[in-house]
């Protein structure tokens, strides 16, 4: 792919299509493209045509057609469009965060803490606590989102935050209630964290042993609180479906 970049620059040419038996890849020269961030032969979009319905088969001239190439084509209808809904889902995600994240966690924490009447100095250091937690939790899915995680380990893949999202969008879609009780939610996001910073060779998961993920109260005085407490996934559950589901895609 890298080869083909660099052929297509030397001709000015735009885009490089890619085919692997039933898939098709589009590459783009220009880096500002909206596909996404990342660097170019990891920009792409893809079409697996065994997977095509006669119901979407349509995404194959929108997105590969040579009138879609064109500058006035569909393709760069669509890559404007992916600007603009990228734009918009950081913009829900900093409401998500602010509105209803780290409030409720915060107050989870505290009443997890015991703290009935707590100092300006515990509330501090809960607020850490929460902010510590939130950071994880973007750490994580930030990693596993760019290929940093072991994806494709299907032992990691069961545990990971991604298949966590999965399994809280499903309890939403069903209307179920996170119970009161159970803190499965809590102590799994707990051990995804601990396997990252301790590794773990049935994920393929190297140590990582960074600051942020750590329990060591020499360390993060935060991350050695944050491991003596546990919150119920009527506590965690809201806060972590708030942070990885963007509700216009639940719905």
């Amino acid at each position: 792919v890298s080869y083909a970049l660099s052929e297509a620059d030397k001709k000015n040419l735009d885009y490089v299509i890619a085919s692997s038996e039933s898939r098709l890849r589009l590459y783009t020269t220009n880096p500002d493209a909206g596909f996404g961030s990342r660097g170019r032969t990891d920009t792409f979009v893809e079409v697996n045509t065994d997977l095509l319905t006669d119901d979407n088969a349509g995404y194959l001239s929108l997105l590969f057609s040579s009138g879609a190439l064109q500058k006035e084509g569909s393709l760069h209808e669509i890559m404007a469009d992916s600007k603009d809904y990228a734009a918009e889902l950081g913009r829900r995600l900093r409401e998500r965060i602010y509105d209803d994240v780290i409030p409720d966690l915060a107050e989870a924490i505290a009443d997890a803490r015991d703290l009935e009447d707590p100092t300006k100095d515990e509330l501090d250091e809960t607020y850490r606590m929460a902010l510590i937690k939130l950071y994880r939790l973007l750490f994580i899915a930030y990693a596993e989102d760019e290929g940093f995680l072991p994806r494709h380990n299907p032992r990691y893949e069961r545990r990971s935050l991604k298949a966590k999202a999965h399994e809280l969008h499903d309890l939403r879609q069903e209307g179920i209630e996170f119970d009161e009780r159970s803190t499965t939610h809590w102590d799994d996001v707990m051990e995804l964290a601990r396997a990252i910073h301790d590794g773990h060779s049935e994920w393929s998961l190297p140590e990582y042993n960074g600051r942020l993920l750590s329990s060591d109260e020499d360390i993060s005085e935060a991350g050695a609180k944050l491991a003596e407490i546990e919150l119920t996934d009527d506590q965690f559950g809201p806060v972590l479906a708030n942070l990885l589901i963007d509700e216009s895609e639940a719905d």
